[in-house]
C-alpha cells in the first residue's frame, strides 16, 4: 500500500525464503498512486514433499523490510494418516462401547 501522497513508479518486491522455495522471487509494480493497495501472488514449496518443514518468508518492498513469517509446510501424507488415525480409534471406542452393552444385557437376563 502507498501511503505517501504521490505516486510510485518501478516499485521493487522482493520474495524470499528460508528452507522453501519461491516460484517467483521478484516482481516490480509499474506504478502505485497515493494510498493504493496492490497484491503480488506466488507459490511456495519444499524441495522434499514428504517431509515436515518449518521455513521463514520475507518480503522486502523498495528494500525495506515488510514481512518476515515463519511458515510451516506439513505434507498431506502426515494430515491423511492423522484423520485415519482418528476415524480408526473413534470406530474402536464404538465397538467397546457396543460390545460392552450387548454382555450388560446378557448378563442381565
Amino acid at each position: 500500500k502507498n501511503n505517501g501522497n504521490s505516486y510510485l513508479w518501478q516499485v521493487p518486491v522482493a520474495v524470499k525464503a528460508e528452507g522453501l522455495t519461491v516460484s517467483k522471487g521478484k516482481f516490480e509494480i509499474p506504478v502505485l498512486a497515493p494510498l493504493e493497495k496492490k497484491s503480488i501472488t506466488f507459490d511456495y514449496f519444499t524441495k522434499d514433499k514428504n517431509k515436515k518443514i518449518q521455513g521463514k518468508l520475507i518480503i522486502k518492498v523498495m528494500e525495506k523490510q515488510l514481512l518476515e513469517q515463519k511458515i510451516n509446510v506439513i505434507p498431506l501424507v502426515y494430515t491423511s494418516v492423522i484423520k485415519i488415525f482418528a476415524v480408526l480409534l473413534g470406530l474402536s471406542v464404538l465397538f467397546l462401547i457396543y460390545r460392552l452393552l450387548t454382555k450388560m444385557k446378557h448378563h442381565d437376563h
